[in-house]
This record gives structure tokens, sequence and C-alpha cells, in this order.
């Protein structure tokens, strides 16, 4: 399965335009003995065991932060912790420039991310592309990520 979409750290609200001058596509080996994979049923019915309890606490927490960071940021990163987890996949929904432009949301995914606790878990990793991109370009350009 190949997924495109913008990085979601690349806006800059202020400016209203992506940040980044350039891309690079990687193709890595990622691997870990600890994975959760929330496209896969019986991985989502675990990590739904954890949701109410971690979600209780970040209410409880949420004024500590600085930066309050967004409740599905905060589950994962604690169901992560919680679980000893080296991997973490799940679909998600990434705004292109267009869709922020025009404060457009979704629920249905339209990317699957991997995420990787460690650097230890990537390993093999190559340049396949890099490329200058301008303001008009950036709206078009992705990155690949492919998940076997």
């Amino acid at each position: 399965m190949q997924e495109n979409g913008l990085n979601s750290t690349a806006w800059d609200e202020v400016t209203q335009r992506d940040i980044y001058t350039n891309h690079t596509i990687l193709k890595a080996i990622v691997s870990g003995e600890r994975v959760l994979d929330l496209r896969l049923e019986e991985d989502l019915k675990l990590f739904n065991t954890q949701r109410d309890h971690i979600l209780k606490r970040y209410i409880e927490e949420k004024h500590r932060f600085k930066i309050k960071p967004h409740p599905d940021t905060f589950l994962c990163n604690a169901v992560t912790k919680s679980m000893k987890l080296d991997l973490l996949i799940q679909n998600l929904y990434i705004k292109t420039e267009v869709q922020r432009i025009n404060n457009i949301d979704s629920r249905i995914p339209n990317s699957t991310v991997l995420c990787a606790k460690t650097t230890a878990n990537i390993t093999n990793i190559e340049k396949i592309e890099e490329e200058d991109v301008n303001h008009e370009q950036a709206r078009l350009v992705g990155r690949s990520c492919q998940i076997y």
C-alpha cells in the first residue's frame, strides 16, 4: 500500500504556507518486537481498552502543559509508553495546503503513519529522491510511505 500526504508540521499558521523548500523521499527498513497496528481490528480493540483511562488522565493533567498536546497525541504517546511499543501504525487524516487554507477537516484517513519510538528501529536508510519545491509545487508534493 502506498500513501501520500504533506507533512502536518510543514504548515506555518502565520503565513498560511508550507515552510519547507525541498523534500526528500527515503527508503528504510523499520522493525520492532512490539508493534501495535491500529489498522487491525484486534490491535484497535487492545488500544481502546486503555483509551478511557488515559483520556481521563489527559483531562486531569492538561493544565500542566505549557502547550497542550492534541488528545490523540497524548493518547498515542501514553499507550506507546504503557505497552512499551517499538512501533505504532495508524491511518490518519493529514490536511493538504488547500484543506488548511479553507479550514476543511475530515475524519476519513488519507494516509498511513508509522511511528518508530527510537531511531534504533530504523536501518538501511537510502535516499530515493530529493527535490527543491516552490510554493506552487508544495501542494502537489507528498512523502511516500510503503508498509509491507
